[in-house]
């Protein structure tokens, strides 16, 4: 009986040296979570924590470097500007002779150079007055040697603790104002927690005469997300219940960021405005240049053919409404695409169309002929 006591305690305290031996080594209290679960689960949100206010702290550096360079580069800018008003103040004088008054514009001239490679200031590669496109120098002249803007109406922001974020910096359109017709299109109000779970499709915008173009492809999952392996998971294919969708900022960034059809930053900025005490948001697309916008979308071009009436089955995904359509922003409409020489029969089911606008609308039933192109 004495003798398993004490080969009991003697294991018990090699067992105890043991683990003292493997966290001296270690440097670790805990070698595995079942070991303690409630002290690891302490230690590794101490450890996030450490590791996110490190990276807030690196923010806010990075946020004051930002905001010294463009309090330098504004003082400048106000600097260069008071010289200018000097000079209109000075050459209203009547009395000058034309040499002199050729004299001030050159000064005028040489300050406007100097204005925008000050406007064109940039830290680390980054411009500072571009928007959120900071690798696109701001002002540029163009073939006529007019200045234009190339940067977006979009801020730089750093999150300076969880859920906050810091503006640093301000666009060109901000720094250097000008009276222009800006259009913008605005969506419904759709709930914060809003999600569009369409099928792909394309959004054009259209500004003055150019245009681009977004693909926004149908966002799905095709693994076991729910954690319960299914058949449906893996095999390549968008099954039902797997449709993930995109909140409006997605879709915001989706299309700022667009390049592939044309690079859409040049032309308009899309954000999202959100009213957090009613609930809600919207889509805002802000014109560039003053010329007219529109957007117009379309479903990717998956053709289905459709019965020789035309009417009576379902034409390709019947059931899906636009993104641009859904959100109250599309300007003009297209329709499905059809193969050359497909024909419509609409003798014996009329086709019905009601056509909106504002608190308009028309109505056209078309019922004639038996192959309308």
């Amino acid at each position: 009986m004495m003798n398993q006591i004490f080969l009991s305690d003697m294991h018990s305290n090699l067992e105890r040296m043991l683990k003292l031996q493997r966290q001296m080594s270690t440097g670790k209290l805990h070698q595995h979570p079942s070991d303690d679960p409630l002290a690891v689960g302490r230690e590794l949100s101490l450890s996030t924590t450490i590791f996110e206010n490190e990276q807030y702290l690196k923010n806010l550096d990075d946020g004051m470097m930002w905001l010294s360079n463009t309090d330098a580069a504004l003082n400048q800018i106000t600097d260069v500007i008071q010289r200018i008003r000097e000079l209109a103040i000075y050459a209203g004088n009547g009395t000058f002779e034309e040499t002199e008054y050729a004299a001030i514009a050159e000064e005028l001239y040489q300050l406007q150079e100097e204005l925008m490679n000050t406007a064109n200031f940039s830290v680390e590669g980054r411009y500072l007055f571009s928007g959120l496109n900071a690798t696109q120098r701001p002002f540029v002249r163009d073939a006529n040697g007019k200045i234009i803007y190339m940067g977006n109406q979009l801020h730089v922001e750093y999150e300076v603790e969880r859920g906050v974020m810091g503006q640093v910096s301000l666009h060109g359109r901000e720094v250097f104002p000008i009276r222009y017709q800006q259009y913008t299109l605005a969506s419904y109000e759709a709930p914060l927690s809003f999600s569009w779970t369409g099928r792909s499709e394309i959004l054009q915008i259209r500004v003055g005469d150019r245009t681009a173009k977004v693909l926004i492809p149908e966002k799905w999952s095709d693994d076991d997300k729910d954690g319960v392996q299914e058949p449906s998971d893996e095999n390549n294919f968008r099954d039902p219940g797997e449709l993930v969708g995109y909140s409006l900022d997605e879709l915001a960034s989706l299309i700022n960021e667009s390049l592939a059809m044309g690079d859409v930053g040049k032309l308009v900025s899309v954000s999202v405005e959100k009213d957090y005490d009613r609930g809600v948001q919207r889509l805002v697309i802000k014109g560039h240049t003053g010329e007219p916008l529109s957007i117009t979308s379309w479903p990717s071009p998956d053709f289905e053919p459709l019965p020789s009436d035309g009417t009576t089955g379902q034409p390709t995904d019947h059931s899906h409404i636009g993104l641009a359509s859904y959100l109250g922003i599309e300007t003009s409409l297209k329709s499905v695409e059809f193969p050359m020489g497909q024909d419509i029969d609409p003798t014996n089911s009329p086709i019905y169309w009601r056509l909106e606008s504002g608190g308009n609308f028309a109505e056209v039933r078309i019922d004639g002929g038996p192959a309308l192109s």
